[in-house]
């Protein structure tokens, strides 16, 4: 925005009013290098502004994928220790439950006592 308003603004000033030729073209020598060198500032600072904000976003986007890769990390970690609590429960139970039809098994089928 800021390169188009002095775009239109050169323009406008490097136009010759007629009624004034020769002393605008004076004054035109001598203020066309300071109007160059605000559009070159200006040109440089939008730059800068323009390699800040991809910097900024490089680092937002970076940020972001971290994250959702720990995320991920976690969740697999926690998956797998809930499996493993539930594997461990479960097999603890089926190891109880048989234990206990032994002993039953043992006592009935005991002939001598």
């Amino acid at each position: 925005m800021r390169l188009m308003i002095c775009l239109l603004f050169s323009t406008f000033l490097s136009l010759p009013s007629l009624a004034s030729e020769e002393k605008y073209s004076q004054s035109d020598l001598l203020d066309r290098p300071l109007m160059e060198r605000y559009i070159l500032n200006e040109l440089k600072a939008l730059r800068t502004e323009q390699q800040d904000l991809e910097r900024r976003m490089i680092v937002e986007i970076t940020d972001r994928e971290l994250e959702v890769a720990d995320k991920s990390l976690n969740y697999a970690n926690v998956t797998v220790t809930y499996f493993f609590y539930i594997i461990a429960g479960v097999a603890s139970l089926i190891a109880f439950v048989g234990w206990q039809s032994l002993r039953d098994f043992k006592h009935n089928t005991c002939v001598f006592r």
